[in-house]
């Protein structure tokens, strides 16, 4: 989307055309999810752990400090990654393309699968 306006002022601008190359656009998208990771990850751990009923399952005969540390872990910490990946490919992302749309479809998918899987 970021890159579908920015092409339209390639006239004005030259410097613009670099959105045209998809090493700088996968680069831009990269950076974008990590930033948002980074951000937005602390809050979204801290609002999972208070809306979690249980924490995740922690086996007896692993090390003694996952009994310890690992107690009330969220276990839908991927709603970050999912969050991420999801912004920076609507970001950067050439959106006509029919396998971007289809990978979107996908990931959103497998997300709404693993939050199916946690509240039962």
């Amino acid at each position: 989307m970021l890159p579908n306006l920015l092409l339209n002022f390639t006239e004005y601008f030259q410097p613009l055309n670099i959105f045209n190359y998809i090493s700088f656009r996968t680069i831009g998208a990269l950076l974008t999810a990590l930033l948002i990771s980074f951000i937005f990850g602390e809050k979204i751990i801290f609002l999972l752990k208070k809306m979690q009923k249980k924490g995740q399952p922690i086996r007896k005969d692993g090390p003694k400090t996952h009994i310890i540390f690992k107690t009330g872990t969220p276990t839908m910490g991927g709603v970050i990654i999912l969050f991420g990946l999801l912004v920076s490919v609507l970001c950067w992302g050439d959106l006509s393309n029919i396998s971007i749309l289809f990978c979107i479809y996908i990931a959103i998918s497998f997300g709404l699968l693993g939050a199916t899987m946690i509240l039962i």
